[in-house]
């Protein structure tokens, strides 16, 4: 399915450079955020991957082969999302239909925590207590509602029709998090939510008073919906003794996989192959990821993948903040410190890209976008 996905996307791409107006339709030097500046630390990804083939220094060349192409189609949905999004009444329209989404996927999936046992749409099996609406793991779903409730919340305060529809499908947004029992999911979504209510306020100039009651009416809100199942579990994994000492030690073997081949790694994909010659404990599951995406760039592609992923951060930060719906793409790069939401995932990358695109794409400030 993901091979599908990745030639759909590619040959969007591909249209896009033999259009008749490809140069207008990819927005190429147009406006203040005309160049794609956030493709070329990615194509310096893919690059890297090439290089890792070509020179016989990946440790897993199917996976790094894999790996190559998953950045190649990333950057292809970077680069449309910026292309066709640079107006504004099409990016709005974009991403109304992104919040709604996500408003939509959030009733999934708390109807999905409390009643479906496990089962994806309660039919699918997936071995899990409980799943999060198409989401197996509920710290991946966590980070899709980082990247999608600022914008739902800007809607809100912003707009001039439906605003309680809005506040209303961000608090059910929020409420779902805290039911999906993801500690630091449910933290950072928390955080989200008053940095978003903070700096909105203030560009609209709404009294003290104002401001306390919107957050406090949200996150009552949320409260009341995260009570459904959320709450217990939660207050449970936190008393837990050394709840995060398995992600430390993985993350300490990572850095040490990294520290022995410090300048281009071990190969992208490549650290579920060597991660078990640097394992510190084994209790008997296998581990897919080191639960830390930064950690584990470092690993698969050494000191180059790392310094390219700090650039890209560095470049998205202006125009996420700038935006403030982008707010939550900068939330979802911190939380891949202790998760990792882009290795197994590739249509969260996809998703997660292609709204860094969009915010890059804004020529102007503007409420509607």
């Amino acid at each position: 399915m993901w091979a599908i996905e990745q030639v759909g996307v590619l040959a969007l791409a591909g249209w896009g450079l033999v259009s008749r107006d490809s140069k207008a339709n990819l927005g190429v030097g147009r406006g203040p955020w005309g160049p794609p500046y956030l493709l070329i630390p990615m194509a310096g990804i893919v690059l890297l991957g090439a290089m890792q083939l070509v020179a016989h220094t990946t440790a897993d060349r199917w996976e790094t082969t894999a790996q190559m192409y998953t950045w190649l189609t990333w950057l292809s949905a970077c680069w449309i999302a910026q292309g066709t999004l640079r107006e504004s009444d099409d990016r709005g329209r974009f991403l109304e239909g992104v919040q709604l989404s996500g408003i939509a996927i959030a009733v999934l999936a708390i109807l999905h925590r409390t009643t479906s046992q496990g089962k994806v749409f309660w039919l699918f099996e997936t071995g899990r207590k409980f799943v999060m609406g198409v989401f197996p793991y509920e710290n991946q779903y966590a980070a899709f509602i980082l990247l999608v409730l600022p914008g739902t919340l800007v809607r809100a305060m912003r707009g001039s029709s439906h605003r309680v529809s809005w506040m209303v499908g961000a608090a059910v947004m929020v409420g779902s998090v805290v039911s999906s029992s993801s500690v630091a999911g449910a933290a950072l979504v928390l955080l989200e939510t008053l940095v978003i209510v903070a700096v909105v306020c203030a560009q609209l100039r709404w009294p003290w008073k104002r401001r306390i009651g919107l957050a406090a009416g949200i996150l009552t809100l949320a409260a009341v919906i995260g009570s459904v199942s959320g709450w217990a579990d939660i207050l449970q994994d936190v008393e837990r003794h050394n709840a995060l000492e398995v992600r430390r030690q993985l993350s300490l073997s990572t850095i040490e996989m990294a520290r022995d081949r410090p300048i281009i790694g071990w190969g992208l994909g490549s650290w579920t192959h060597v991660y078990p010659a640097y394992a510190r404990f084994d209790d008997g599951v296998f581990d897919n990821a080191a639960h830390n995406d930064w950690a584990q760039w470092a690993s698969d592609g050494g000191a180059v993948m790392l310094l390219l992923m700090t650039a890209f951060a560095f470049l998205l930060a202006l125009p996420a903040i700038r935006s403030v719906w982008g707010i939550g793409l900068l939330f979802v790069l911190g939380y891949s410190l202790m998760e990792f939401h882009f290795q197994e995932r590739p249509q969260f990358g996809c998703f997660f890209f292609a709204l860094a695109g969009a915010s890059q794409a804004i020529r102007e400030p503007s409420s509607r976008s």
